[in-house]
């Protein structure tokens, strides 16, 4: 009881210092979370029980298997905090099979650990608080509504890359997928599937933001909204 309160009270201070917005929607860290803070790791989701038959004891083993945390000392405080803000709870409205959601907070710290930086790491996790919301073109700016570009525009804005907003603060609009791959927001191309937070064009019409495990988040269409897929690079374009 007092490694929870001593957590939640850690996670509530580290919004200042991660930058991230916190989400209406966002619930409380649930007991797994609260655990990979307090030992000082974010989750191994992809562990396997291979570590216990090379010495490891078999209680840690079974935690692999369920994705619960173990130790990581090189893992910075900025990025524990961030990966107790992920998701645990299915959104109102998720477009994805039953067997995604489950596998959706862990795949979030995931991808947390494994962007190239912490801003890269806020972006994935807004991102991923984003997921089941609306499509929209017309509506792209409104709170809670994306559409493809924007999606990924505004949270690197809320990540802190300031130059996405375009226009100013009483008339925002977001960059397209055109002046996305012109340079607009400060993005560039690089080579590779991409890292978690890199922006992901499989054609000129539509961008994606890459995760862990090849995978991708992205505003799909009005009948599917934000959800994961699997997506493919035509170009792949980094936020300084």
């Amino acid at each position: 009881m007092i490694i929870t309160l001593f957590v939640s009270a850690a996670v509530a201070a580290g919004t200042a210092a991660t930058g991230l917005p916190t989400p209406t929607n966002l619930p409380t860290p649930t007991v797994p979370v609260i655990r990979a803070v307090a030992a000082g790791s974010p989750w191994a989701p992809t562990a396997s029980p291979v570590g216990a038959q090379r010495g490891g004891s078999a209680q840690s083993a079974r935690g692999a298997q369920r994705g619960w945390p173990r130790p990581r000392p090189s893992a910075s405080l900025a990025r524990l905090l961030l990966a107790a803000r992920c998701p645990v709870r299915r959104p109102a409205t998720f477009f994805d099979d039953p067997g995604t959601i489950r596998r959706l907070p862990a795949l979030c710290v995931q991808s947390v650990r494994e962007a190239r930086s912490d801003r890269a790491a806020r972006a994935v996790v807004y991102a991923f608080t984003a997921i089941g919301s609306r499509y929209s073109q017309s509506a792209r700016g409104l709170p809670g509504i994306y559409d493809c570009s924007s999606l990924v525009s505004r949270a690197w804005f809320a990540a802190g890359a300031v130059a996405m907003r375009q226009g100013g603060a009483a008339s925002p609009y977001w960059p397209t997928t055109y002046t996305l791959l012109a340079g607009v927001g400060g993005t560039r191309a690089v080579a590779g599937p991409g890292l978690p937070g890199d922006l992901v064009f499989p054609h000129t019409g539509h961008v994606m933001m890459r995760i862990a495990r090849g995978l991708v988040i992205h505003a799909a269409n009005p009948s599917a909204g934000v959800r994961l897929g699997s997506g493919q690079a035509w170009v792949v374009m980094r936020v300084s």
